[in-house]
């Protein structure tokens, strides 16, 4: 079920540019923040002060893309089909994993044991970032889907 079976067309494709518009700067700046670890993580040695920068930054778009998400996730619901709303209840599942995956990764890597294993912490980040990506390229996929008016 595409946004304009519940709405008439102006209004659909009016919220559906809207989140559209929330959605793409939500994912720019998830691609903004991957980068930015990326560099991070090719640093040779650890890097504390950068390292601190990076997790502030993602502390702060784990708040604004998760706002954004859910956002999204609760309109998409109010207008799904129940094939539709188990698409999006998987892909909710997903997000919450994921979610708990990274904070059980940044509660084990504290500053000190990063410090102590900086190899190690390298390729166990790469890995959630990696997850994050594939969950953000996923979501993006749905939501293409979604938001685009019939």
């Amino acid at each position: 079920m595409h946004l304009s079976s519940e709405l008439t067309g102006s209004a659909a494709a009016s919220v559906a540019a809207h989140l559209r518009v929330e959605v793409d700067g939500a994912f720019a700046d998830v691609l903004d923040y991957t980068g930015q670890i990326k560099l991070l993580l090719d640093l040779p040695v650890f890097d504390r002060a950068k390292l601190i920068t990076v997790r502030l930054r993602l502390a702060q778009l784990r708040l604004v893309h998760g706002a954004v998400v859910n956002r999204v996730y609760r309109y998409l619901v109010a207008n799904s089909d129940p094939a539709e709303l188990e698409e999006l209840e998987t892909m909710r599942l997903g997000r919450q994993r994921l979610l708990q995956q990274a904070a059980a990764h940044a509660a084990e890597w504290t500053l000190a044991t990063i410090a102590d294993n900086w190899p190690k912490y390298q390729y166990n980040t790469r890995i959630i970032v990696r997850r994050w990506l594939d969950l953000m390229n996923a979501e993006r996929r749905l939501l293409d889907r979604r938001l685009t008016p019939a």
